[in-house]
C-alpha cells in the first residue's frame, strides 16, 4: 500500500473519496499543490519518482525547488 501524506488532513476530491482512499489504490504518482506550486499532499510515489528520500522530505521541499520537474495541469 502506498504511504501518503497530508498537510492539515485528508483532502475531499468533489466525488465523496478522501484521498487518502486513492493514494492506497493508484500506483502512479500523485500531487496537490497550491497556488504557489507547495505540494500539500502526495503520495509516497511521487517522492520517489522526484528523487526525494521520503515523502516527507518532498512535503518540506518549496515549490520554487521542485517548478522544473512538474508538468502543471489546472482544473480550474
Amino acid at each position: 500500500m502506498p504511504a501518503r501524506s497530508d498537510r492539515g488532513g485528508s483532502s475531499p476530491t468533489g466525488w465523496g473519496v478522501p484521498l487518502d482512499a486513492i493514494y492506497d489504490i493508484v500506483e502512479q504518482g500523485i500531487a496537490v499543490l497550491d497556488v504557489d506550486g507547495t505540494i500539500i499532499s502526495a503520495n509516497e510515489i511521487t517522492a520517489q519518482l522526484l528523487g526525494f528520500p521520503d515523502l516527507e522530505t518532498l512535503l518540506r521541499a518549496p515549490g520554487s525547488e521542485l517548478g522544473e520537474q512538474w508538468s502543471f495541469l489546472d482544473e480550474s
